[in-house]
């Protein structure tokens, strides 16, 4: 995991962590601001993580299909 990877999943965690202010009944107007602050921050790495996993499996695709490349005229005969 690249470091950029590591500071996203710890604000992830953070975040986590934040709603147990909520849910402890913590409602303060700075926990509400962090926290409506926190979406778009959890918004802009899900598009970074859904970004690089659709490289990822793109290049798994391109991969598959160099290894498992249709078959040779020959070997595509109707069996007889």
């Amino acid at each position: 995991m690249s470091k950029d990877e590591w500071l996203e999943t710890a604000f992830l965690f953070v975040c986590i962590g934040l709603l147990w202010f909520l849910i402890l009944g913590c409602q303060g107007a700075f926990i509400r601001v962090i926290l409506y602050a926190s979406i778009a921050v959890l918004l802009w790495i899900a598009w970074r993580r859904w970004r690089r996993f659709s490289e990822a499996l793109k290049e798994y695709r391109q991969e598959k299909d160099e290894t498992f490349g249709p078959l040779p005229p020959r070997l595509r005969g109707g069996g007889r």
